[in-house]
């Protein structure tokens, strides 16, 4: 049985990849890697505890998670460039009509890129929240309220 560079072999290598794909679907990943659809839950189960599957399955999730998100540095980096005023890239995206010259027309879709300064607003708004994250409005206010007792009992004086 041949084995990846992984140490898995390629039945396994097709279950981790379409679990990953499936966001965490054992019983579909198993079936789309072939194996018996008999013994599905037990068999994906026994798949998803061993080690080198796990790590493969660890490493795979942590590429794509890097690639797709924002850690909090970088967050505070881009709000502090916003802040200072810098210029930032953005993107427009826009649907055009299209004439197919037989009478017939279609969509194009078109991404523009551009460059922008941000305007006194956008930065006042990336301070704000760069003091927040950085804790500099945690005060709290200590307010002792003393609050009138009414009574209605009291007789009244002729």
């Amino acid at each position: 049985m041949a084995l990846d560079e992984f140490g898995l072999t390629l039945k396994q290598r097709i279950f981790a990849d379409e679990y990953i794909i499936n966001h965490g679907n054992a019983s579909e990943a198993y079936r789309k890697a072939g194996y018996s659809a008999k013994v599905t839950a037990a068999g994906a189960s026994e798949i998803l505890r061993n080690p080198k599957v796990q790590a493969y399955i660890a490493m795979r999730t942590a590429e794509a998670k890097s690639k797709r998100t924002m850690d909090v540095t970088e967050a505070l980096e881009r709000l502090a460039s916003i802040a200072r005023g810098e210029k930032q890239r953005g993107v427009s995206n826009s649907v055009e009509k299209v004439e197919n010259g037989n009478g017939k027309s279609s969509t194009k879709k078109r991404a523009k890129t551009y460059e922008y300064t941000p305007d006194s607003h956008d930065q006042l708004s990336a301070i704000d929240t760069i003091l927040k994250v950085n804790g500099a409005f945690n005060e709290s206010l200590n307010v002792k309220l003393e609050l009138p007792t009414f009574v209605d009992d009291v007789p009244e004086d002729d």
